[in-house]
């Protein structure tokens, strides 16, 4: 992140800041003296207004510019800057720089940890309404005991199975959710706190909730933001108690029902994040008062309202977007380029210094005895480097070639890696990619280095070449193994299968024969038995019944 866009973030956020407050502000005055549903209606606004000005803040540009100069590229390097550097002195005072950059993350960092926290809560208030929903009762009421509002409305009823409630929330599919005691309430109190739930929905309060719980997690920074949640919220009860006293209940019948269930319903295990809860302490003495008052205003909110409210917030909400600053950058400013040294100025003819000796050739290496060695220019006093003269006589040296066009060289040198080879020799390894770009294209050479010096990589591919093919061949050699011994498996399975094929009609005759041998066996067991059985009945028969001659004899034993 370079500095000039952790500047544009800490101004965004300070503007940000600085437009909620004012915002709110604006709300606060414009509220004053207003019904309780005027009031909800206004800060309902601010807080759509609130949400607003991020994105309207990415789509228009501010009126106030600030430009920064951009970043200084390379100075033009001249004998006037290299004399300058030469005399200035090798040490600067130190100096203390605030880091920019960091600070625009912490502070990113700080904000996204809030953000997330909230949602984290806000989350957990919704998984808990879910739970109440699932483990309270349908509408136990019969339709003469619930007022006419509540039977025509497709708001859904539930009874919890415990002290949660009166509550109501949901946007598409609304939930009225009572406390269980509320089985034995009179029916006063009953429509008391329907009618009071019912203008809850109709209202669309949880819609509202939800924006400005939106808002909170943007801005929890600031704390006005909370300040004006907890006031939307107060305004939104009050704004509910009217509809219930506009609906024809007493303001003293109201304000004592009010204090009963404030009193029987103290516990509230929902957090600041859930919807509005009736029995609520925090702003019970205040909606006593706005209650029982005679000269309060009861008023509802028209449709007309709506949209002179939102008309407000629109354009209060463009022109502090618009008169915000920004932040810009001077491209004009901004030097890249290093600038080539300046031709040297041209010398005297006697000042030129002769040419430098030309390359020696194989031939002209040879030690000849009326040569001498050529002796180097002395260099000129005033430091800048001579140019050689070319005589007249010498061709024109040919053009350094071009480099190539679009070329771009990016090098990775790797870490280097300790090594042990199995003689017990320490090595380092290392590989080193360069890639070059070639008109259009990526070309990648790596190169290995080991103990610092770099390894022909064919030249080793060539030495393992015909290890890599014998256990390629080996390879192959234990597939066809293994492919004759998959083969035989085959066979052998499917010769298997034609016994079990060409036996199977002897089996099943087999066993059809050992069946009828087993029913033949049971119906002669049951033969035998139904004798026996039989051949009891008659013995006892027998013994029981003799013979009318046996029975004579048994009588006269004498005769």
């Amino acid at each position: 992140m370079s500095d000039f866009h952790a500047l544009q973030i800490l101004l965004a956020a300070g503007e940000l800041g600085v437009i909620s407050s004012l915002i709110l502000c604006a709300a606060w005055l414009c509220a004053r003296g207003k019904s309780a549903g005027r009031r909800h209606l206004i800060w309902l606004g601010a807080f759509g207004a609130l949400l607003l000005v991020p994105v309207m803040a990415t789509l228009l540009p501010g009126s106030i510019v600030y430009s920064l100069p951009a970043p200084q590229g390379p100075t033009a390097i001249t004998p006037q800057v290299l004399a300058a550097s030469a005399a200035a002195p090798a040490q600067a005072a130190p100096s203390i720089r605030l880091d920019v950059p960091a600070v625009a993350q912490a502070l990113a960092l700080v904000w996204i940890a809030g953000l997330l926290l909230i949602a984290l809560r806000s989350l957990f208030s919704a998984l808990i309404l879910g739970r109440l929903k699932r483990d309270s009762i349908e509408n136990p009421f019969e339709a003469s005991e619930l007022p006419p509002p509540v039977r025509t409305s497709r708001v859904e009823l539930r009874v919890s199975n415990g002290e949660q409630g009166p509550i109501a929330w949901g946007i598409f599919r609304p939930v009225i959710l009572l406390p269980q005691r509320a089985l034995y309430w009179s029916g006063e109190r009953l429509q008391a706190v329907l009618l009071h739930e019912l203008a809850h929905v109709r209202r669309r309060d949880s819609l509202a909730q939800l924006l400005s719980l939106a808002a909170c997690a943007i801005y929890w920074p600031n704390p006005l933001v909370w300040l004006a949640a907890a006031r939307m919220r107060r305004d939104a009860e009050m704004a509910t108690d009217d509809a219930v006293l506009c609906a024809g209940i007493r303001a003293s019948d109201y304000a004592g029902e009010l204090l009963q269930i404030a009193a029987e319903l103290r516990a509230r295990p929902l957090s600041a994040f859930a919807p509005m809860h009736m029995a609520s302490p925090s702003a019970l003495e205040a909606r006593l008062k706005s209650v029982l008052a005679s000269t309060t205003k009861r008023t509802g909110v028209t449709a007309m309202d709506v949209l002179k409210t939102m008309g407000v917030a629109l354009l209060a909400t463009t022109a502090l977007v618009i008169a915000r600053p920004s932040l810009a950058q001077d491209s004009g400013s901004a030097t890249v380029a290093t600038a080539p040294l300046p031709p040297p100025a041209p010398q005297a003819a006697a000042e030129v210094p002769p040419p430098p000796p030309a390359p020696a050739t194989a031939e002209e290496t040879l030690p000849a005895a009326d040569a001498t060695a050529p002796t180097p220019p002395a260099p000129p006093a005033d430091g800048v480097p001579p140019v050689p003269a070319t005589p007249a006589v010498a061709p024109a040296p040919a053009p350094a070639p071009a480099p190539a066009p679009a070329e771009a060289v990016v090098s990775s040198d790797g870490a280097a890696y300790a090594y042990t080879a199995p003689d017990g020799t320490p090595m380092t390894i290392q590989l080193r990619s360069t890639t070059r770009r070639v008109h259009g294209r990526d070309v990648t050479h790596t190169s290995i280095i080991v103990n610092g010096k770099p390894v022909d990589v064919n030249a080793a591919v060539a030495r393992v070449a015909p290890e890599i093919r014998r256990a390629m061949a080996q390879v192959e050699a234990n597939r066809a193994t293994l492919a004759a011994e998959m083969e035989a498996h085959r066979r052998a399975m499917a010769a298997a299968e034609e016994a079990m094929k060409s036996a199977g009609p002897a089996m099943q005759e087999a066993l059809a024969q050992a069946q009828a041998d087993l029913a033949k066996a049971n119906i002669d067991l049951k033969i035998q038995q139904q004798l026996d059985e039989a051949g009891k009945r008659i013995q006892i028969r027998i013994e029981t019944h003799p013979h009318p001659g046996r029975r004579a004899a048994q009588q006269n034993p004498d005769d």
